[in-house]
């Protein structure tokens, strides 16, 4: 089932595009998505819970929804970070958490077939997320891109609840020794 909560979280791949324009810009527009997830926050139990239902899951609606929060956080300190050191490797990392954690989940729901070792993710996910993400991620920083497409593919298979910032961290990580051993 694809859901408005899979679509929010896809569609955050623009501020890569956002980044490559204006990197402030884009930096403005995560703090104030992180300012509007608080103003939800405040407001969810009052909210119908139908629509509720689109982008909270159900122990979400009892406490903070760290979830989404850690991936606004996570992309805000890429943003961040792309001020200073390797713009591309920070955009392609969130190309990561974006599009490459999204295709995993619904690949892995629609193709299915055997299991990671040790978790409950597929094969399947976490190759189409790193196809699909090193490939996006290649016309923006390189061959890097790839690295930190398996990287982060790799640490979102295994991350569990805190995949968001884990997810981020791995693929930029990767992308830096990468470019690094490379030189």
């Amino acid at each position: 089932m694809f859901s408005l909560r899979k679509l929010v979280h896809m569609g955050g791949v623009l501020f890569v595009p956002l980044a490559m324009y204006n990197r402030y810009l884009a930096l403005g527009m995560a703090i104030l998505g992180i300012g509007a997830f608080f103003v939800l926050e405040l407001v969810k139990r009052k909210l119908d819970p139908k629509l509720a239902g689109l982008v909270y899951r159900k122990g979400e609606m009892s406490g903070t929804a760290t979830e989404p929060l850690a991936y606004l956080l996570a992309i805000t300190l890429l943003l961040a970070i792309s001020l200073l050191f390797m713009p591309e490797a920070c955009d392609a990392a969130i190309i990561v958490l974006t599009l490459g954690d999204g295709v995993a989940t619904l690949a892995g729901r629609a193709i299915g077939g055997p299991k990671l070792p040790c978790t409950k993710k597929t094969w399947s996910g976490m190759l189409a997320g790193i196809i699909i993400a090193g490939s996006a991620g290649y016309f923006v920083a390189g061959p890097i891109a790839l690295v930190g497409a398996a990287g982060g593919m790799i640490a979102e298979a295994y991350a569990g609840r805190g995949d968001n910032c884990l997810t981020a961290i791995a693929a930029f990580l990767c992308m830096a020794a990468a470019a690094v051993i490379t030189g």
